[in-house]
C-alpha cells in the first residue's frame, strides 16, 4: 500500500455555525481559542458556501466534489451510492487511514449486502 508523507490531516465541519462566528474571523463578541489555535496552524476557509441544503446531502457534496443533482441525495439519512468514490476513500489509496466521527448524517449504501443482513435495516 502506498505510504502519504507523514503529515496528517483533520478536516472538521460544522453544522448551524455561521462562519463568521469565529474569533479568528474577527468576531467581536464570539471568542473560540481552541478553533482559533487549529485556524492559526491550519488552512482556514474564509469564504466557503455550501452546494446544497439540509446538512446531510451538502456534507455528500462536499466528501464527493459532486453536485447534488449527481449524488441524488436530497434528504438527510440517504445512504450515498456506493458508486461514488469520496475523499475519504481516496486517501485511503494514499495511505491514510481516514476515520469518520461525530454527526454526519450520512449512511453507507446497503444495496451489496446480501437479503436479510442485519445492517441492510441500520
Amino acid at each position: 500500500m502506498p505510504s502519504h508523507d507523514g503529515g496528517d490531516v483533520l478536516f472538521i465541519t460544522f453544522d448551524e455555525l455561521r462562519g463568521d462566528c469565529l474569533s479568528a474571523l474577527e468576531h467581536p463578541t464570539v471568542k473560540t481559542p481552541v478553533l482559533d489555535a487549529l485556524a492559526a496552524d491550519g488552512v482556514l476557509f474564509r469564504n466557503h458556501f455550501a452546494q446544497c441544503s439540509p446538512c446531510g446531502p451538502s456534507r455528500a457534496s462536499l466528501l464527493t466534489g459532486l453536485y447534488q443533482q449527481t449524488h441524488r441525495l436530497g434528504r438527510n439519512g440517504t445512504p450515498l451510492d456506493g458508486r461514488f468514490t469520496n475523499v475519504t476513500l481516496e486517501a485511503r489509496k494514499l495511505g491514510y487511514r481516514p476515520t469518520l466521527f461525530g454527526y454526519t448524517d450520512t449512511t453507507f449504501d446497503p444495496r451489496p449486502l446480501p437479503p436479510g443482513d442485519p445492517a441492510r435495516h441500520m
